[in-house]
């Protein structure tokens, strides 16, 4: 199922555009996409689990872009932004600067109203003076919309679905995490003779470049990208880096003591940016930044592992739960 936003209603209802979930009208442009594994307890594909995949993203959407007005939405302190830009905006003008920050302009006889000009938040004047600054977000946003689907059909025991959900206890893990990991195997593979490299130098060379990325990430603006970085990392590094970059720009970097064959060893079996279980949302680095690198928090081969604990501990206390996965974008 698809869904896409309402301009009118502020609702979500089956897409009829713009393909996986469309787009909320507040703001158009590129989306990013990525997947979440959601456990829940019903079928996906029925009216319950219609209603119980939607209510356990709900708490998760980004307020700023679908504009839904609902309680997960919180008025956030915003004074300390408005001080920063007073300095340098000009002339004075309170009722441009709240506009800049898609908000509403208050004074001491407006009443506020959060479903028409005060909906993202509001700036209140008082004698010429900005006296309070509101900003309406939920501090929990992630997605601009989502569809169910987006990964690989999940295998189970007596048969492979041709839906990416199904029940946690039916799905026939050690298949579908050896199939991961001969899929990630040959990945590293291709990449070692594309960038010329031996695979017993993999490791070395991949590391070095992890290292050489992050130098890069703390460098001030302007950096050099596309082309220019590329001769960057080949003064720095050589060739070899530079290669092996060039191959596998998205591999993920490994963390302290671990080896590509770690990240080959806890392929998990499905891929996912993010999991919600439980009602809590857990990814390493943003959703949808299209970086697999950009604020990881901790390695990506431990985040496998961590993804492969949150849904091991639900397959055993819960093996007639669903796991559904969504394509979400943002």
């Amino acid at each position: 199922m698809q869904y896409t936003l309402s301009a009118f209603a502020g609702q979500w209802h089956p897409a009829c555009v713009r393909g996986a979930g469309g787009a909320g009208h507040f703001e158009e442009g590129p989306v990013t996409h990525f997947t979440v594994a959601v456990v829940i307890d019903h079928d996906p594909d029925s009216p319950e689990g219609r209603a119980d995949l939607a209510a356990t993203l709900q708490p998760f959407h980004d307020f700023k872009r679908t504009g839904i007005n609902d309680a997960y939405v919180r008025d956030v302190d915003a004074m300390d932004r408005v001080v920063a830009r007073l300095g340098a905006w000009p002339g004075g003008d309170l009722k441009g600067l709240a506009m800049s920050f898609g908000w509403g302009y208050l004074n001491d006889s407006d009443a506020i109203d959060i479903h028409g000009p005060h909906r993202f938040g509001h700036l209140l004047v008082l004698n010429g003076l900005a006296a309070r600054a509101i900003d309406r977000t939920n501090p929990n946003g992630r997605w601009l919309g989502w569809s169910l689907g987006g990964g690989r059909p999940f295998l189970c025991r007596d048969r492979a679905l041709p839906h990416d959900y199904a029940r946690l206890g039916d799905i026939d893990w050690r298949t579908m995490r050896r199939l991961a990991r001969d899929r990630r195997r040959a990945r590293l593979a291709e990449i070692s003779r594309a960038a010329g490299i031996p695979p017993t130098d993999a490791d070395a060379v991949h590391r070095q470049v992890g290292q050489l990325v992050e130098a890069w990430r703390q460098m001030p603006e302007p950096r050099p990208y596309g082309r220019a970085f590329s001769a960057w990392l080949r003064l720095q590094a050589g060739g070899a880096a530079a290669r092996w970059h060039a191959a596998a720009p998205v591999l993920p970097a490994t963390g302290p003591g671990e080896r590509l064959e770690d990240w080959v060893a806890w392929a998990p079996g499905f891929g996912a940016t993010a999991v919600v279980v439980d009602g809590r949302w857990h990814e390493n680095g943003p959703a949808g930044s299209g970086d697999p690198a950009d604020g990881a928090s901790i390695s990506w081969a431990a985040w496998d592992r961590q993804v492969m604990d949150l849904i091991d501990t639900q397959r055993r206390r819960h093996p007639q739960a669903w796991l559904a996965m969504v394509d979400c974008h943002c």
